[in-house]
Formats: structure tokens, sequence, C-alpha cells
């Protein structure tokens, strides 16, 4: 079986550019980053501009949500979870005006990551910004920055389906002990 060529050049940025990320989370990823440099490619600070992103996101997934789920609302409001309903009625209150702005943004950011990859082959970031929590426990902060909503700690994850990023995840480290979940060794992955 013939094997792929690794890539030559690697573009590095553990936040994208947007926000804080854990920082136990971000030197795993580093230290892994790093190791590409002994199958000879070259690793270099980069990160695809993802400016307006965040905000294209949160336009575009409240669409969806009131397109899917808006219709429950009148007759299920008290068996939905709240952060559910707030995404919905932020779909369902949406103007115009602010969804055509939304897609807007959504073909620039993919025009901007195409141009990224005419420089760089490979673009690598941390998938998710805060150390694994528990099914019972939500994470309500990154590195001391306080969530605004309640997939604030996914933001890297869920950015890259919007200019239509081909990526993938890869367990890269342990975390450290002393994270919440004690005893136990946390593997953090990285967006390929």
């Amino acid at each position: 079986m013939r094997r792929g060529r690794p890539p030559r050049r690697i573009g590095f940025s553990p936040n994208l550019g947007l926000r804080s990320i854990d920082p136990e989370v971000a030197g795993v990823c580093a230290a892994a980053v790093q190791r590409c440099k002994a199958v000879d490619c070259a690793v270099e600070e980069a990160a695809l501009d993802f400016s307006g992103a965040v905000d294209c996101f949160q336009v575009l997934r409240a669409l969806m949500f009131a397109g899917v789920r808006g219709e429950l609302l009148p007759a299920e409001r008290n068996r939905i979870n709240p952060d559910i309903v707030w995404n919905i009625e932020k779909g369902l209150n949406l103007s115009g005006a602010a969804i055509i702005a939304a897609q807007r943004a959504r073909d620039v950011l993919f025009h901007r990551v195409a141009r990224f990859f005419d420089d760089s082959s490979t673009g690598l970031s941390v998938t998710v910004a805060v150390p694994p929590f528990g099914s019972s426990t939500a994470s309500s902060e990154i590195a001391g920055e306080k969530h605004t909503t309640y997939i604030d700690w996914m933001f890297l994850t869920s950015l890259l389906p919007s200019p239509a990023v081909p990526a993938i995840s890869l367990p890269c480290g342990r975390l450290r002990s002393s994270h919440p979940r004690k005893g136990e060794e946390l593997a953090k992955e990285l967006v390929v």
C-alpha cells in the first residue's frame, strides 16, 4: 500500500484568533503540532481568518433552530430546554437583513479560508477550547472568560462547517490529572 506524503506547510492557530482557550489544552495541542516537524513539515503560526464567523454562526444556527423546531414552541415550551427555547426564539425574531448579512459573511469567510490554503497545505487548531466536563455539569467559562451563550465552549468546532472546511479531529495528548474529573487522563484533539 502506497503511503501519502505528509503536508509540507502547516498553519497552526490554537484559537483561530477568536477567543481564549484553556491554557493546558493549548499547550498539549501546541506540543503535538511541534511533533509534525519530525516528519519534515514546516510549522508556522498562521490562523485562518475567522473574523465575523461567531456572529454569522449564531444567526444561521438560530435560523436553523427556528425552521426545524419553531413549530414545537407553542405547545411544548415547558418541555424544551431553556437554551433551545432561546435559540428558537432568536431565530424566529431574525430580520431578513440579519439573515442576508450572515449568508454574505459566510460567503466572505469561504473565500478567505480558500486563500489560506494557497499558502498552507494544512491548517491545525484545537477542537474544543475547554477540558472535558461531565454530563451533569456544563462549562461556564474559558480561561476566566464567562460564556455569553450555552455553546461558547465549542466555538472552534462549530465554526468550521460554515466555510465548508473539511475537518477531522485527532487525539494529540493527555491533560494532567488536575482536571476536575480527578484521576482520569483526558485526551484532547486537534482539528486537521
